[in-house]
């Protein structure tokens, strides 16, 4: 499939506009965490560092 032929990358129409990346994690956030019960972090070990 050609560039031209996608609707979006071809000619610049069908453009898809949504909610910023912020206040979709503010959303997140106020629905599921509270200051009486946080989200629990991540345990820290699945991180690998490697020198």
């Amino acid at each position: 499939m050609s560039l031209s032929s996608r609707p979006t990358l071809g000619r610049g129409t069908g453009d898809l506009v949504g909610g910023d990346d912020l206040g979709a994690l503010e959303k997140y956030l106020t629905a599921s965490s509270s200051a009486g019960s946080p989200i629990a972090p991540l345990p820290a070990d699945r991180i690998t560092v490697v020198w």
